[in-house]
């Protein structure tokens, strides 16, 4: 197999927005860190944790 790879050659282009992060169930990502529960101790908002949205809103 080959691959030619040609940097100055524009096929397409790529729309910013297709870009993103994601959160998935992984160990403690999503429970016990983004989600706490709307009875924790730690600022949230229907359960999702306040420090770690405005974080997010950061993100670029």
């Amino acid at each position: 197999m080959r691959i030619l790879v040609m940097p100055k050659m524009k096929l397409a282009h790529i729309r910013p927005e297709i870009y993103g992060n994601f959160s998935e169930h992984l160990g403690r990502c999503i429970y016990g860190g983004v989600y706490v529960g709307e009875n924790s101790p730690i600022p949230n908002v229907n359960g999702m944790r306040t420090d770690v949205v405005e974080a997010l809103r950061h993100i670029r």
